[in-house]
């Protein structure tokens, strides 16, 4: 059970974030220097390089090694190691004479990770004689794992290493088991989740080494986010549970009768700030069954219900039909039907920067925020979670890859959509294009969605399907955005796209939720097409449609 959750948060983790890793990488590159080799060190591990980025790691590692810089020396070991670049193995041995303990002993794990063989002789006589301790260990460890450290796939395989290295100092308690963690009653991001079970239980993190030395982080243990989360339970809702009880469990017919969107919303306050209590069930039932009365929200409501039963079952195992069967119905619909949502919530705190700077992250979007508690002033120091829990400091500096505005966050997204249509990874580019416009819909960014729509590699079958990435989540502002792009592509080809997806029109699925915006087009210039979406719409149901695998779908 304890590896299955583990395997699980890590999987999701990377769900989540990946496309704000892939879109941190590509700015970082592109900005170059220091930046970039950074970005690349605290993705080594997590994403798999394109062959243009590893070529791009050996060139930052090479002219980082030949610097006087020991924090990008210690990257470039990183680099070398994790990412298996052998062609720096001359490099990367000049490092086992370096000056610096802790890039000494960086030095002696990539070492032994490239050429054990080489390097036995060096790393065995260091093992004895080096004047410091941690580098003797560091060799001792290398040379009985034969040059391996860690997991392969470890999400905080760079955190890990600066522990392990002296470059930061850790005063947290034990690692948190994952069964433990539920039986608090915790919903929280899934990278952070693993984080408190694999790497660090919560607690202070101290800078030993290079410019932040002195600088600290504390991160949240569980007990921390109770006490600070559970002040949001301080409503009474019994007479929503008796509503939902006496409706969904028992169905009775002379039930009290209830607004059920305002009693989403008491339950969302309630529970959505990541505190699960032995009542949670309601909310997860609630959410199931106004699934299947507001289409428009049905993916978010089901999203939302996954997450909230699964953590109910942690905290109450015992079986019980209630809960099992519509959690089993909503596991299966998020992931047969390719559903995400990222509906706001209340932002959870995950870190303290210097005891002052609050960082927090939300339960379904990527990415962290800091708050200067004098000024007001909000920031984004980390584009994804996962970069911050690997690169932990909250200064202007370590904002310098991230894109100013959402607006350029998402013209970056729909870049990087685009290298992965060049590469035929659509999966990645259809993730990458429906995060994009639902980060931002500026004109700017429908009108360069729409040029990635109407590629001469792409059908008209292929960009209705690209399009479907879009309204995954069923609610208006998704839709909206469907409709601006639908509106800015030439209209005889916005009617191909149309027509494209007519066979495949299947009640309440995506492609349907796209024809339905076509309908609803009120343009002159796009008259022809609402006239065809209409006609399909009064079709539908009359004919057999034929179910087609999005393939654009990231899962």
């Amino acid at each position: 059970m304890t590896e299955d959750l583990l395997t699980r948060w890590r999987a999701e983790a990377l769900e989540q974030d990946a496309a704000a890793l892939e879109a941190y990488l590509a700015e970082a590159l592109a900005a170059g220097g220091r930046a970039a080799l950074r970005a690349l060190a605290v993705t080594a591990g997590i994403l798999r390089w394109a062959p243009e980025a590893r070529a791009r790691a050996v060139e930052l590692a090479r002219e980082a090694l030949a610097g006087d810089d020991p924090e990008a020396r210690w990257d470039a070991l990183h680099l070398a190691h994790l990412g298996g670049l052998r062609e720096l193995c001359d490099d990367v041995g000049e490092e086992l004479g370096a000056g610096e303990d802790w890039v000494r002993a960086r030095a002696c794990e990539a070492c032994a990770a490239l050429d054990l063989q080489r390097f036995r002789a060096q790393l065995d006589a260091m093992r004895n004689e080096d004047s410091d301790w941690t580098v003797r260990r560091l060799c001792a460890d290398a040379l009985r794992l034969k040059g391996k450290v860690g997991p392969e796939g470890d999400l905080y395989a760079r955190l890990r290493a600066l522990l392990r290295t002296g470059v930061c100092e850790s005063e947290s308690g034990s690692k948190t088991d994952p069964a433990t963690l539920g039986k608090f009653g915790l919903r929280l991001p899934p990278a952070f989740a693993g984080f408190l079970c694999e790497a660090i239980g919560g607690g202070r993190l101290r800078y030993a080494q290079g410019r932040l030395k002195g600088m600290s982080v504390t991160f949240s243990s569980p007990m921390q986010l109770v006490t600070e989360l559970e002040a949001t339970h301080a409503d009474d809702v019994s007479k929503l549970h008796d509503y939902v009880w006496a409706r969904y469990v028992e169905g009775e017919r002379g039930y009290a009768e209830v607004d059920e969107d305002a009693a989403l919303a008491r339950y969302a306050a309630r529970y959505d700030a990541g505190l699960i209590d032995t009542n949670a069930w309601n909310y997860g039932v609630l959410l199931f069954e106004s699934a299947y009365r507001d289409d428009a929200r049905r993916a978010e409501h089901l999203v939302r219900c996954r997450s909230v039963l699964e953590a109910y079952k942690r905290l109450a195992p015992e079986a019980w039909d209630v809960v099992d069967d519509r959690l089993e119905d909503a596991q299966e619909s998020v992931q047969a039907d390719g559903l995400r949502a990222a509906p706001a919530a209340p932002p959870i705190p995950v870190a303290t920067w210097e005891g002052v700077i609050p960082v927090t992250a939300e339960l379904y979007r990527s990415g962290v925020r800091a708050s200067d508690p004098q000024s007001g002033e909000t920031w984004t120091p980390a584009a994804a979670l996962l970069v911050f829990l690997n690169d932990p400091q909250v200064g202007r500096e370590a904002s310098a890859a991230v894109p100013a505005t959402r607006q350029e966050q998402a013209l970056k997204l729909l870049e990087v959509c685009s290298q992965h249509m060049d590469g035929g990874h659509k999966r990645k580019a259809g993730r990458a294009f429906g995060d994009a416009l639902e980060l931002d819909a500026s004109a700017a960014v429908v009108e360069r969605a729409v040029s990635l729509l109407t590629r001469d590699d792409l059908n008209p079958l292929g960009a209705a399907q690209l399009l479907a990435t879009i309204p995954l989540a069923g609610d208006k502002p998704s839709m909206k955005v469907v409709k601006q792009a639908l509106s800015a592509c030439p209209p005889d080809f916005a009617r191909e796209v149309i027509e494209a997806a007519a066979p495949f029109d299947e009640p309440e699925s995506q492609l349907a939720l796209v024809i339905n915006v076509a309908a609803s087009l009120r343009t002159k210039s796009h008259a022809a097409v609402s006239d065809v979406a209409r006609r399909i719409k009064s079709e539908r149901g009359a004919r057999q449609s034929r179910t087609v695998r999005n393939p654009w779908y990231g899962k």
